[in-house]
């Protein structure tokens, strides 16, 4: 008798801050992974939204330019409030 698997069901879904944390733990906890993240972060990714019965269409989006910054001053810009402190 052959043994039959059950196809865990994926859903589209954007990353969120709770699956970069869960992202963040694996890479402090496996070392292959954390290898595989370093190396190639979108095949990283994808192999943990398979984990967790997600595909991310997007692994990074980009945020809208700022108003009212010129150009030349854009790499001051932190798009991200600080994540700690």
């Amino acid at each position: 008798m052959a043994k039959s698997r059950a196809r865990k069901r994926l859903i589209e879904a954007e990353l969120t801050n709770a699956d970069w944390g869960q992202i963040h733990k694996k890479a402090w906890l496996d070392d292959d992974f954390k290898k595989l993240l370093e190396a190639d972060p979108t095949k990283a990714i994808k192999n943990y939204g398979r984990t967790v019965g997600k595909i991310f269409k997007k692994v990074v989006t980009v945020r809208p330019k700022p108003e009212g910054i010129a150009d030349e001053f854009l790499h001051d810009v932190n798009p991200f409030p600080p994540s700690c402190c």
